[in-house]
């Protein structure tokens, strides 16, 4: 009988034999000659409106989400989409969007610290083009004017800071470095910027201080800025660790807001005709971030509190105008004085794109607001061609059918009980009625469960509400609705009578209260429950008034469950494992044979060492069966510093003898901008970025918190991925050992090369045959590569493969071939029989004993040897 296969460290002969058997994977459909390869992202759909500015007389400028979006102003008093819609994709959320009015080029202060240039044209037609992003990292603020952009950068740690202001042109498509300007001291650090005739204008504050203030720059020659203010000798002292919050000019003078306490920002102008001059400071009693002018009006947001708007004429004693007062617009940029001055434009963020009527400063009004999509979705599922998604900034549900033009988009929405945070759909009658259950989470009166009818997405209508216990995961399948609390109680409800939705047990599970990670069910008769230290719990449901736990899988110690989904034939299984037997942390991807519930069988597993290599750690888990073949799909935070944003990782399951699904081959992925476990700006519970299918399985549907929704379609064809991979097997002198790979792709026709790598830049094919000092080469353009009569001498450095098709190259992980080699006999121990048998060779004149490499047998290949032996060996 063979060995699974997912064990692929097996004895050569065992290990050539599995490998064999698995080379065929089953037909595909056929691939034309031009190829559309891997997955892209079909769609953006709402978010945060988080920036806006204006283009010309009639058009506006603003980002949503990842996308930005031209406007039209034709009713200045409820911009609209142009048809078909003027938008472009931007690679993150935008924190600011600068230009002149008509200009040919709008820029964009992305969240992530880059800035990205978009070209915008008027004439003969409207247009907005592709976007080139200059990848910083640092940029806290920019400044466009015409094709010139400053660019303030900043990067503070707890112990240093550094910081300088770039000035860049963007007439060649791209842009390019011009001059950079350097503050007073290394350790004035760039906040915001501001520009009055010739002269830019840097806020700034002094890194742990109490120093704030403003330096000036004339940038008549960008190429040449030249310093024109002594702002060194006119800077204010103010509270601990103050810095400039948002920055704006009228006439020659500067206003701006600086974090005067923890608690509040002060608003100060100053004279810059000469030598920076300030005038008194006034309480904001809120946070401000952004401001904007129109003659002497001064309109400043008030973070989560509304707007207020400031007469300027005389510096020493501003006049307080008004305030609209309202927490759910949170302000990011502002457009203001349009229309001769008495509209304004809004990024109200969550609240979507406000146009306001600001004739009467002391009572500002809403004229139109912009919001037909979701602005924070932690939640989003599939039935059909509805799409429900859990829109946490307004505690809505909102019912789309992306299939349908975009004005009809939006089917239907339904307000929702505060802190709603759970959803999940129940299908009744074989699919004829469609039920979401939304679940709350920390809500001060009590948790409860909303049942509501979405078979008409048109018309959501709440049935009944389940209440008196609070929820820690649930799950549906087909009328079966399972709720476990933190408590480690799990409740069953039958809701094939909505209306009356019917507890038929309750049954406790012997795990620690607050141990749950995630749950999936399925068949109406199984569920499975994640844990955090208990494994996955299986139970049969299929009599509902009697549950019973079926088994626990927990293959090893410390196995963490982070996201599960059930396939057509396996349950698939993320953990991390904190504690394995050679002191690493580790994660994996099971695959859990689950037909008798009583005794589960891992059929596949991918971790540090076997299988795909590292998964690394999923938030969500989905399974897609499409007419393309069958996939598993993740959400895994990526590399980002404040865990907002996720990739997609995409496996391929093939079918076919002994790989029925159970080895996932990753075959892509793909950066998911503000899909992540903290949701952007504001924590946002359970907004892990998860994903699912839609009904033929094509399209993908994320949530993405702030950034509102991702559509990502699949494609008939992809470029091959490794779900076995050349993991480390050294050898040692003389010995034998083959590598096997096994990689998947469409089209089906992969081809194989082994490589090495000597140094970074000096790749080298291996070719079969033998080398100079013995060592055979066999399988070089195969799946398995097999090393002969091992010399070290002959192959130095990093082996590893390359698997191609029609849709491009992937390359492998690899492995140095050679074992310790203070490990002279190779008994997995370096002692002194080592040097016996080292010695033995040496002067029986093999060639084993040519540690150096170099050819024959010398007295330095003893003081070499005696080194390695000395040295640590890892």
């Amino acid at each position: 009988m063979l060995r699974p296969c997912a064990r692929f460290l097996a004895p050569q002969a065992a290990v050539v034999a599995c490998v064999l058997s698995l080379v065929t994977f089953g037909t595909r459909p056929a691939s034309g000659q031009f190829l559309a390869c891997g997955p892209y992202m079909s769609g953006r759909f709402g978010g945060e409106v988080s920036a806006v500015a204006q283009f010309d007389a009639n058009t506006l400028l603003v980002a949503r989400g990842t996308w930005i979006e031209l406007l039209s102003l034709a009713n200045p008093n409820a911009p609209a989409s142009f048809n078909p819609p003027r938008r472009v994709a931007l690679p993150a959320p935008a924190r600011k969007i600068s230009l002149t009015q008509a200009s040919p080029y709008a820029f964009v202060l992305l969240e992530n610290g880059d800035v990205t240039t978009v070209p915008l044209s008027a004439a003969p037609v409207l247009t907005i083009g592709s976007p080139v992003t200059r990848n910083l990292g640092d940029a806290v603020d920019i400044l466009g004017e015409g094709a010139t952009l400053y660019v303030a950068r900043r990067y503070e740690t707890e112990t240093s800071s550094s910081s300088s202001v770039g000035i860049y042109n963007a007439s060649s498509g791209t842009l390019s470095s011009v001059s950079t300007i350097q503050l007073l001291t290394t350790n004035y650090d760039c906040d915001k910027l501001a520009k009055i005739g010739n002269t830019l204008w840097i806020g700034f504050h002094e890194f742990h201080s109490t120093i704030y203030g403003v330096d000036g720059i004339n940038v008549s020659n960008p190429a040449a800025p030249v310093r024109v203010s002594t702002a060194l000798n006119n800077i204010p002292f103010g509270p601990t660790v103050p810095y400039v919050t948002a920055i704006a000019s009228i006439g020659n003078r500067l206003l701006l807001t600086f974090r005067a306490t923890p608690i509040q920002d002060q608003i100060r102008t100053v004279d810059v005709t000469g030598n920076p001059v300030w005038f008194p400071a006034y309480d904001q009693n809120a946070y401000s971030s952004c401001m904007g002018s129109f003659g002497e009006r001064l309109r400043v947001n008030f973070e989560n509190s509304g707007i207020g708007t400031w007469n300027t004429f005389n510096p020493s004693a501003m006049t307080f105008l008004g305030a609209y007062f309202d927490s759910y617009p949170n302000v990011y940029q502002m457009v203001v004085g349009a229309s001769g001055g008495t509209t304004d434009y809004w990024a109200a963020g969550r609240a979507g794109l406000w146009t306001m009527n600001t004739a009467n400063p002391a009572a500002l009004s809403v004229r139109s607001v912009l919001n037909n999509f979701p602005a924070v979705s932690t939640k989003v599922r599939q039935i059909g061609n509805t799409t429900a998604v859990l829109d946490h900034a307004s505690n809505t549900l909102r019912l789309f059918d992306y299939t349908l033009p975009e004005s009809q988009q939006l089917r239907g929405t339904l307000s929702l009980p505060f802190y709603s945070e759970f959803l999940e759909l129940a299908i009744l009658n074989g699919g004829a009625r469609t039920l979401a259950c939304v679940g709350t989470s920390g809500a001060p009166g009590g948790n409860s469960i909303a049942i509501i009818e979405i078979t008409n997405p048109a018309a959501p209508t709440t049935l009944s509400t389940i209440s008196g216990f609070n929820i820690a995961q649930m799950s549906c399948s087909t009328s079966r609705l399972y709720v476990v609390s933190p408590e480690a109680i799990l409740r069953t409800y039958e809701l094939s009578q909505p209306l009356t939705p019917g507890l038929r047990s309750t049954l406790t599970l012997n795990v620690p209260a607050g141990e749950f990670t995630c749950m999936t069910s399925w068949s109406n008769n199984a569920l499975a429950i994640g844990t955090e230290d208990g494994g996955v719990l299986l139970l049969d449901t299929t009599n509902a008034t009697a549950p019973i736990l079926a088994s626990t899988y927990g293959p090893v110690e410390d196995y963490h469950v982070r996201a599960m989904v059930k396939g057509t034939n396996y349950l698939y299984i993320s953990a991390t494992v904190s504690n394995t037997p050679n002191g690493t942390y580790d994660t994996r991807l099971d695959s859990l044979s689950v037909s008798n519930l009583a005794s589960p069988v891992r059929r596949g597993l991918s971790n540090r060492y076997s299988g795909a290599g590292w998964p690394g750690i999923f938030d969500n888990l989905a399974y897609v069966a499409s007419s393309y073949g069958k996939f598993l799909i993740g959400t895994r935070p990526n590399s980002s510093d404040d865990g907002t944003d996720n990739d997609m990782i995409v496996y391929e399951l093939p079918t076919g003898f002994l790989v029925n699904e159970n080895i996932p081959f990753p075959i892509a992925s793909m950066p998911l901008p503000e899909a992540g476990t903290n949701g952007g700006r504001q924590f946002y519970s359970g907004s892990g970025g998860n994903v699912v299918p839609s009904a033929d399985g094509s399209q993908m549907m994320v949530s993405a918190a702030t950034a509102g929704l991702y559509q990502v379609a699949l494609t008939p064809n992809w470029a091959p991925g490794f779900g076995v991979q050349p993991f480390f097997n050294g050898l040692c002198y003389g010995q034998s050992a083959s590598y096997p790979v096994i990689a998947s792709g469409n089209p089906v026709a992969v081809t194989y090369q082994w490589y090495r790598l000597n140094s970074p830049a000096l790749e080298v094919p291996l070719v079969n045959g033998t080398l100079a000092r013995g060592t055979t080469i066999a399988g070089a353009s195969e799946s398995v590569l097999t090393i002969g009569n091992f010399h070290p001498g002959d192959l130095l450095g990093y082996i590893y493969c390359k698997a191609s098709n029609g849709c491009g190259t992937t390359q492998s992980y690899g492995f140095v071939p050679q074992k310790c080699p203070g490990n002279f006999n190779c008994d997995y121990f370096t002692d002194v029989q080592d040097i016996f048998d080292f010695l033995n060779a040496w002067f029986a004149g093999s060639s084993s004993a040519d540690v150096n490499g170099v050819g024959g047998l010398t007295v330095q290949d003893i003081f070499d040897f005696l080194a390695y032996w000395f040295a640590p060996c890892f």
